[in-house]
């Protein structure tokens, strides 16, 4: 694992909220505890484990038991293998120590018109790296009267015990709802990889920002292996040119990553901060980024 010379010491209490981990039905390169071995080694504060198809409240635990100095937080994900948008699988893993709620990701209708978009039909499994399945979900978070009501009851799970909202793959549209709806209920709420799946013009996520969420950039679309269609690829230049008009202030900078074939994430991460470093943000942008703004969405207070 080699990261950039100048990347290493912003990598110092930093906090990853999006990191994958096996097992998995995709292939990924590290279990919970391996991934915090990896970011307790260049001095990360935590990471906030994620899979799309089970909670990682276990992974958390069992990695927090290594006696690595950096700390796993748990989640769960709302896709169709947790019954879709499940007040009751939430309350359940709020109640085991999850930290972070994530709304449907791969079963979100938005999720399958966005590959069809870039890859055609049938082509999203090869990109992902999971077999193609027989059982699957289109869910939507809003109905012809607004937000479904399990989405209304997730939000006031989270705002209750202090866990995270991810908004997963979600449209635009939605997002608005989910971003106003924490607000008036008194939830934290993060934009997963903001600009991807939301397709969202920088005035639309500033919208977001004025209304307390934080918006997600993820190190895989800029650093992550030859598996990611070119039409979805970011560049640090379109991430950095994002950040300097809506604000540091609004964003947390995340990795996506832990698929097979990829960098490590803590690797990862420290490619990607080097990278807007060179685009000219600056290290206090960065640990703003990184430590500040994570921290804050987990909920667990500045780093002493």
């Amino acid at each position: 694992m080699t990261v950039p010379r100048r990347a290493v010491r912003l990598l110092d209490g930093a906090i990853d909220l999006h990191v994958h981990v096996r097992p998995s039905v995709r292939n990924r390169r590290a279990d919970g505890r391996e991934v915090v071995e990896e970011a307790s080694a260049v001095g990360m504060r935590a990471v906030l484990l994620k899979d799309h198809d089970r909670s990682t409240v276990a992974d958390a635990w069992h990695a927090n038991t290594g006696g690595s100095s950096a700390d796993a937080f748990g989640a769960v994900c709302l896709n169709a293998p947790a019954g879709g948008i499940n007040p009751a699988a939430v309350e359940a893993a709020l109640r085991m120590g999850a930290r972070a709620v994530f709304l449907p990701t791969d079963s979100a209708r938005n999720d399958g018109a966005f590959w069809r978009a870039h890859l055609g039909n049938g082509a999203r499994h090869a990109a992902v790296g999971e077999e193609p399945r027989r059982w699957t979900a289109e869910l939507d978070a809003l109905d012809a009267s607004g937000p479904v009501p399990a989405i209304l009851d997730v939000i006031d799970l989270c705002a209750a015990s202090g866990a995270l909202v991810c908004t997963g793959h979600l449209s635009a549209d939605e997002v608005t709802v989910v971003v106003d709806e924490c607000a008036a209920r008194g939830a934290r709420v993060l934009v997963t990889h903001a600009p991807m799946f939301t397709g969202a013009a920088p005035g639309t996520m500033a919208k977001w920002a004025a209304a307390g969420a934080l918006l997600e950039l993820v190190a895989i679309l800029c650093c992550g292996g030859p598996s990611l269609p070119t039409s979805v690829r970011r560049s640090y230049a379109a991430d950095a040119t994002l950040i300097d008009e809506i604000g540091a202030s609004a964003f947390v900078l995340s990795t996506d990553l832990g698929q097979a074939g990829n960098p490590a994430p803590a690797e990862g991460l420290g490619l990607f901060v080097d990278g807007l470093l060179g685009e000219g943000i600056s290290a206090d942008d960065i640990a703003v980024m990184t430590r500040l703004n994570p921290a804050m969405a987990l909920g667990i207070g500045a780093a002493a």
